[in-house]
């Protein structure tokens, strides 16, 4: 490598359904790590498709995972000039387009060359707590089911985890509060590359 070359920085994945946090837990994360590039699937897949989060989410399955594909590419450029930071991406394992929940196929997550996933779950009486009070549009879902939502997110983050042979990191989430030992074990995760 010439003196002119540098490493690219791990990616870490953080997912989670909507509603349970992570934008809350990837800002008190980058505070505390100010040299991590924090990126959120949703704003990258806006950029690169010119529709707005709305459009987005509610897209037919064909459609969503289409949009999906464009993440790598987005992500590549978003990254373009500071590919040696280390990169917290959080995104969507399971996409509830109003009608039915949509699979993220592994074929758009493999790409991203995540070295470790993050998986944040919370109660969904919590979920619900937070999504009533935010002013994004989410659909009204009942504590059940956004306990089978979860669910299956997490086995498809699990999924997403086990074929790229990656570890995977559940954290628990109470109330909307970010634990600073989660803080501290994701924290670790950027640093798994030089243990």
């Amino acid at each position: 490598m010439s003196g002119q070359e540098h490493e690219d920085g791990p990616v870490v994945g953080l997912f989670g359904i909507s509603g349970v946090g992570k934008t809350r837990f990837a800002s008190a994360l980058v505070e505390l790590n100010p040299e991590v590039l924090h990126l959120q699937a949703s704003a990258l897949l806006r950029r690169a498709s010119g529709l707005g989060n709305e459009a987005l989410r509610t897209a037919n399955r064909n459609q969503l995972v289409a949009n999906q594909s464009a993440l790598a590419l987005a992500t590549e450029q978003a990254r373009s000039g500071q590919r040696e930071r280390p990169v917290l991406i959080d995104a969507h394992s399971v996409i509830d387009n109003d009608i039915e929940l949509v699979d993220v196929p592994f074929d758009a997550i493999q790409p991203l060359n995540i070295e470790t996933y993050i998986f944040l779950r919370a109660s969904p009486s919590s979920i619900i707590q937070r999504r009533s009070a935010s002013t994004r549009s989410r659909p009204l879902r009942s504590a059940e089911e956004l306990a089978k939502h979860q669910s299956r997110a997490l086995a498809v983050c699990r999924e997403y985890a086990d074929s790229s042979g990656r570890p995977l990191v559940i954290i628990n989430v109470p109330d909307g509060a970010v634990p600073p030992e989660a803080l501290t074990l994701a924290t670790k995760q950027f640093d798994r590359r030089r243990m």
